[in-house]
């Protein structure tokens, strides 16, 4: 192993000097900081998109909340107008795309509105800005990215999920009546 004055470990090979490769494509492997996907959107400058589910647990509420606000006009800018969103495909019935500028917004609106707590705006204002800085905002608040069966996986809370064999799985919620 190699190290330079960054603190970046290198992994190379004894035999022969060079950089060791991984069995992805022929690339250097390196022990050591290895940036998330978030991060390295953030550094290039590209503006993440979140699903309805994604921005939904930035409030933590459900995305039948935000499609109830959405639909109902109730997620207004501060002039009064309603929030738009961005959608691919079909402007009236393709998927939405929520962007952190779009979030903020609603944040806003649902402070002004009454429907949001002091500690509720500062959780939300902290999760927008690790967002914005690419670092993942459910990991840092111990949020688990647990299987939730037949190979498919999301961030649960910690709360709605229990360890089983080494892996996280994701408790099903029972509904309120």
């Amino acid at each position: 192993m190699k190290s330079d004055d960054t603190g970046t470990v290198e992994v190379v090979d004894g035999l022969t000097g060079r950089p060791g490769y991984g069995d992805r494509g022929g690339q250097p492997v390196f022990d050591g900081f290895e940036p998330t996907g978030e991060e390295l959107l953030a550094s290039s400058g590209v503006a993440p998109i979140y699903s309805t589910t994604e921005a939904a647990e930035f409030f933590d509420r459900s995305n039948q909340w935000l499609y109830w606000g959405l639909r109902e006009g109730v997620f207004t800018h501060e002039d009064g107008t309603p929030i738009e969103l961005d959608r691919s495909g079909d402007p009236s019935k393709g998927r939405r795309r929520f962007t952190l500028p779009i979030i903020e917004e609603i944040m806003h609106s649902s402070y002004r509105r009454g429907n949001m707590s002091q500690e509720e705006l500062k959780t939300v204002m902290r999760r927008i800005g690790f967002a914005r800085r690419g670092v993942e905002w459910r990991d840092r608040e111990g949020w688990r990215y647990a299987n939730m069966g037949r190979n498919r996986h999301r961030w649960t809370h910690p709360s709605d999920c229990v360890k089983k064999s080494g892996e996280w799985w994701a408790v099903p919620r029972a509904k309120k009546r």
